[in-house]
Order: structure tokens, then sequence, then C-alpha cells
């Protein structure tokens, strides 16, 4: 993705306002990779790839020998190499040695071929050539090796304001020219605003067996026909989708966010990525700083200066303050879509 290997984007707020994950949704990818297991992997290798600036990274690095984080743009390397320079008491726990690599997903060369335990991906794949990026993580992952990618979708407005917030939401992110909508990079946003189904469906269709949480609260399952000629790469495949807006059954949207992301269904466990947060109207406004379709507005409007009544930002930021009745202090809280797919390698 071009804009996050500019020099002109802003890393460090990127870094700042971004939603992180939680701790309980990192004890799952390990149990997922490592069922029963509550010791560290010590003697096994990480692979995150397109690590931004390190959020997938650091939560996993006492859980392996040896961290591989790698992504296309050297900004964001930087960042992620201050951050785990920041965090060495969790290396110490592991005897992590950390790798940085400037490299594209979709192409993986300096990494040999089943040398990986885990590969994860966070907030990227809507990016990627998905039959690329899958080949290349099932080349580098060694057999029975797990590969997890998610990612937080729509950030989606709770409390009493909230349809009018979502609507003031959807203008400027998408819905007016004038604004976000037409500088998008595509098709990796319309991909995102599917719920990453082309990759889920070619990833299905490389798998073995698979179990899919769908958005009316319907659970389907597929198991292969290992006589039917097809050349199955993976096993054991997860996909679980958190949209809010498309769940039939509001019951379940409130459990899952009241367990934490925990759902059981149909006799099935499943984990969905929760990310909730509370911030003031001037920390989200700074969040949406860190879009970069706002990036690109700024280079083709070059004669608005930041800040001014003609930014971008801050015509949203007022329209929010006049139809919500919020001021930048306004404490608000958001709860974001997601996806979290994982899978194994036969």
């Amino acid at each position: 993705m071009s804009t996050y290997s500019s020099n002109t984007f802003n890393s460090s707020l990127y870094n700042s306002y971004r939603p992180t994950y939680p701790p309980e949704f990192f004890k799952y990818v390990m149990e997922y990779h490592n069922p029963g297991n509550t010791q560290p992997d010590v003697d096994q290798v990480h692979l995150d790839i397109g690590c931004g600036t390190g959020q997938a990274v650091i939560p996993l690095l006492s859980d392996f020998k040896h961290t591989i984080a790698s992504d296309p743009s050297e900004v964001m390397i930087d960042i992620a190499r201050e951050r785990v320079l920041e965090n060495k008491n969790q290396i110490s726990k592991g005897s992590n040695s950390v790798e940085f690599l400037v490299s594209p997903a979709e192409d993986l060369s300096a990494i040999k071929d089943s040398s990986v335990d885990l590969v994860t991906a966070a907030e990227c794949v809507h990016w990627l050539d998905h039959e690329k990026f899958l080949e290349e993580s099932n080349r580098v992952l060694k057999s029975g090796g797990a590969l997890a990618y998610w990612l937080y979708n729509e950030s989606i407005f709770q409390g009493p304001e909230a349809d009018i917030a979502n609507k003031i939401y959807d203008k400027f992110i998408y819905q007016d020219g004038k604004y976000m909508q037409k500088y998008w990079e595509q098709p990796g946003k319309s991909r995102f605003r599917d719920f990453l189904i082309s990759c889920n469906a070619e990833l299905k269709r490389q798998s073995q067996d698979s179990i899919e949480f769908q958005n009316d609260g319907q659970v389907i399952e597929f198991i292969g026909d290992n006589n039917s000629g097809r050349d199955f790469k993976f096993y054991n495949t997860k996909i679980q989708i958190f949209n809010q807006s498309k769940l039939s059954n509001l019951k379940i949207k409130s459990d899952i966010v009241e367990n934490k992301g925990d759902l059981q269904q149909d006799d099935k466990n499943f984990k969905f990525l929760i990310i909730s947060k509370q911030m003031t109207l001037d920390d989200f406004m700074n969040f949406i700083k860190t879009h970069s379709a706002l990036h690109t507005w700024y280079l083709n409007n070059p004669s608005v200066i930041k800040g001014s009544s003609d930014d971008l930002i801050e015509i949203m930021r007022n329209e929010f303050i006049e139809k919500c009745g919020w001021d930048n202090d306004k404490v608000i809280e958001i709860i974001w879509d997601s996806t979290c797919v994982f899978t194994k390698k036969i």
C-alpha cells in the first residue's frame, strides 16, 4: 500500500491513535496455533506480515525464539524497530531475536521454505494479492504451522447519538465525492468493506475443511473430498466475522461483546475480535487523520491549510459538534466490526 511507504505519511500518529488488539485475542491466536500448550513456544519462529508499527509483533514476542517483522514500508519498519527496543523486557522472556525485513507479503523470498511456525497478518490483507499471499504463506510455513489474519473494519458509534454520528462518518469516509470517497486505493478498500470475502473464498477453496460463522448467525461447515482431485493446502480453517449491521439476532451481538468475543453456537465455539474503545472526539479525529485516503485528499488539495475551515478534518469535526451536540472533549464509544481467519498448513 503505497501511501504508508510515503515519507510524508505520519506513522507516529498511526501508532498513537489506531485501535489496539485486546490481550485475550492473542491468547486465542496462540491457543489455535498450539492447542493446550500454556508454555511459550520458545523454539519456534513467528513471521508477522505487514507489521506496520508492530501492533501484532510485540504481544507475541515472548512466545517465540525468533520473530520476523516484515513490511513494504521502511517508514513503518522504523517505528516498529523503535517500539520493539522499548519492549526489551518481553523479548528476554523468550530469549527472542527480532529480524526486520522490508518486503511485500507477496514476495517472501528472503525466508526459507517450511521455516516458520506461525504467520500473522493484521490489518493488511485487503491490500494484498490474495493468491500470492496465500501461496507465500503456505510456502514458508512448516507442516502444521498456522496462518492467522485479521482486521478491524468499520468504526461503529454506540450510544444515543449513534445513528447521526454513523451517518456523518459514512458521508465523509465513503459517500460524498468531495471528501475521501474517491481517494481510497482500490480494490483494497472494497475488500476491506466486504470483510475479505474474496480472500476467504480463495482460502476455503484451498482448505480441506472449514467452518464459518455468517452474518445472519448461521454456522456453515465444509468438509472436502480427498478423492476429488483438488490440491488442498490448508485445513482446520475458521472464519469469524463480526458485522454489527447484519447480525439478524441482536442478542448475538450483545452476547459477543459482553463475553469479550466468546460465543457458543450450534455446539461450536467461536472467538471474535472485539475492539471497543472510549475516546474523546478529538482523539477520534486524530484516528481519522491516519486514513490513507485523507493523506491522498491533502495531496490533491494542496491549497488547503491543515486546521483551517477548509480542512476536511475540521469540516467533519464541526459536523459532529453541530449535529450531535458534542465538543472536542466529549467521550464517545466505538465498537469496530472485524474479520478474523485462522488456518493450518497441511
